[in-house]
């Protein structure tokens, strides 16, 4: 089954104060390194807080799951 769940990272430029986030498939990026979407600095990701999003396909995908498992 296809994972449309995305958890947040946000980040802080150093170099021109931009505030940006990025949304990635998983929480194992804390602490990479990225770039800035405004100026391309090196900047550090910050997992915010286990934010995940889901799209409605995952939800749906995740309830058709659940209704096989039941039969």
């Amino acid at each position: 089954m296809e994972q449309n769940r995305k958890v947040l990272y946000v980040y802080r430029c150093a170099e021109c104060g931009h505030r940006g986030e990025q949304r990635l498939a998983d929480d194992s990026h804390d602490g990479e390194a990225s770039a800035c979407a405004s100026c391309g600095a090196s900047v550090t990701l910050e997992w915010d807080g286990g934010v995940t999003f889901e799209t409605p396909k995952s939800i749906a995908d995740e309830a058709i799951e659940h209704a096989r498992e039941r039969k």
